[in-house]
């Protein structure tokens, strides 16, 4: 008899990446064969293929399969998404002789896929695999999504009115069509493809979700009653989160040991994520403002953007401290804090007792590493759909207060100031330590044996009616 396995499907963007291999983890300690199929372009990113090499190298169980591409013929200036779409589309056929090749040695129980992979779906239909998207970030994000194909159609698309107009989804507080993701806004071949991927979604047998049912509950309701979806429910939806990297005790790093030496929740943690970059003019007002602050900080500082107005920088390269940041300012604030170039151990950060906040981006998986650390966040959403994750943190989980002028890039200083002073020192700052703190117990009871999101995976693991598992 065949063993069966699990196949996931992955785009490579690192921060898809790293919760689908969190998935692959929690596979392989449920006693499931995995295996990890990843398009292989010529121009892979750099951090992709450094983070496969290390994941394959401490995690033997863990196997990746790279496909050769087939590069996507297009229009002569297509956008990110439109390439990536493009990119999976044209490499179905790729996917395809992969998944029969495998199905020669193995039983495929079913293939997992990343949602922005969607249009495979024809190709597991057309094997008779059953197909699961993953979804690695919230319910409330997703509640948004599975509406979009109805939504879209009645908004006032007038460039003056369409970042008003108010999403009202039950179970989901009030948004604004500005908090949506740019390639949603905007009547374009970028808004076609990702209106195309949720409509898809509802094609699968399910959705794997890297969250926990309290700490959504409202929408996680929603999406399961299904009666607010105009085209009928969503498949089942599997709450299997929180999906995040364990702090790895063995980390040495100079910011770490820096750390050691502080007092217990006295230190501001400030990074916005792999691809949070600012201008040198953005970088000075950040500095400014938790200079002023008085607070302890710790700050990863990133090259600005290659198409910086005044300057071209290298993003791979080692900031340059001292031309990007204000004049004195590393002298100054030497007792203060520390400036951790292009990249901090983020997972060991939030875990650290002398940690009392976070100026976070809101990408997802940061949110996650926040709460299951009990850390407090201040809202600075940049793209993607960090702008409604601000509007569910502070406004649903209660966890983070925002920043006035980010949705403009006009964050000031005073600011900031303001904000790290209300978080550290304010009696609203710490109400919203408790709230995180209460919603850090109900992740590690929802991983734990008979907890919920425990449940949940072994409710998935049944449905795949796995041989040998």
């Amino acid at each position: 008899m065949k063993k069966a396995k699990v196949v996931l499907y992955p785009v490579i963007g690192v921060s898809h990446m790293i919760p689908m291999i969190q998935l692959a983890k929690s596979l392989i300690n449920h006693n499931i064969s995995i295996d990890i199929a990843v398009l292989n372009p010529p121009t892979m990113p750099v951090a992709t293929s450094k983070l496969i090499s290390k994941v394959s190298s401490t995690n033997p169980q863990i196997s990746f399969t790279l496909l050769p591409v087939m590069l996507p013929s297009s229009n002569p200036s297509p956008t990110p998404f439109e390439s990536l779409i493009n990119l999976i589309r044209s490499n179905n056929i790729k996917l395809q002789s992969y998944l029969q090749y495998q199905m020669e040695t193995s039983s495929i129980a079913a293939l997992v896929m990343d949602f922005f992979c969607a249009d495979a779906l024809d190709v597991a239909h057309e094997l008779g695999i059953p197909t699961y998207i993953f979804f690695p970030t919230g319910a409330n994000n997703l509640a948004v999504f599975l509406h979009l194909p109805e939504l879209a159609s009645t908004w006032d698309r007038t460039k003056e009115n369409v970042g008003k107009t108010p999403i009202v989804i039950n179970g989901v507080p009030l948004i604004h069509a500005s908090d949506l993701p740019r390639e949603v806004l905007e009547i374009s071949k970028d808004h076609e493809l990702f209106i195309n991927v949720f409509r898809r979604m509802r094609d699968a047998n399910g959705i794997l979700m890297n969250t926990f049912e309290s700490l959504e509950s409202r929408a996680v309701k929603t999406i399961k009653d299904g009666v607010s979806f105009p085209t009928g429910p969503a498949p089942p939806i599997y709450c299997i989160g929180p999906l995040v990297t364990a702090p790895d005790k063995g980390v040495t790093h100079p910011c770490l040991r820096w750390l050691d030496t502080q007092p217990k929740k006295s230190v501001v943690y400030v990074s916005f994520g792999s691809s949070g970059k600012f201008s040198i003019e953005k970088l000075r007002e950040i500095a400014f403002g938790i200079e002023k602050s008085g607070h302890k900080f710790l700050w990863v500082v990133r090259n600005p953007p290659n198409d910086d107005p005044k300057e071209h920088y290298d993003p791979l390269a080692e900031p340059d401290l001292d031309a990007l940041l204000p004049e004195g300012f590393l002298d100054r604030t030497k007792e203060q804090g520390i400036v951790v170039k292009s990249w901090a151990p983020q997972v060991e950060i939030l875990n650290h007792d002398s940690i009392g906040g976070f100026v976070s981006h809101c990408g997802w998986s940061s949110i996650l590493e926040a709460v299951i650390n009990g850390v407090p966040v201040i809202c600075w959403p940049l793209f993607a759909e960090q702008r409604m994750n601000r509007v569910f943190i502070v406004e649903e989980m209660k966890i983070g207060v925002e920043l006035k002028g980010c949705d403009e890039g006009l964050v000031s200083r005073d600011e900031l100031t303001e904000k790290v002073r209300w978080l550290m020192e304010s009696e609203g700052g710490q109400e919203l330590r408790n709230n995180v703190n209460a919603h850090r117990i109900n992740g590690l009871e929802a991983l734990r044996e008979g907890g919920t999101s425990e449940t949940a995976f072994l409710e998935f693991k049944e449905n795949l009616k796995l041989q040998n598992a």
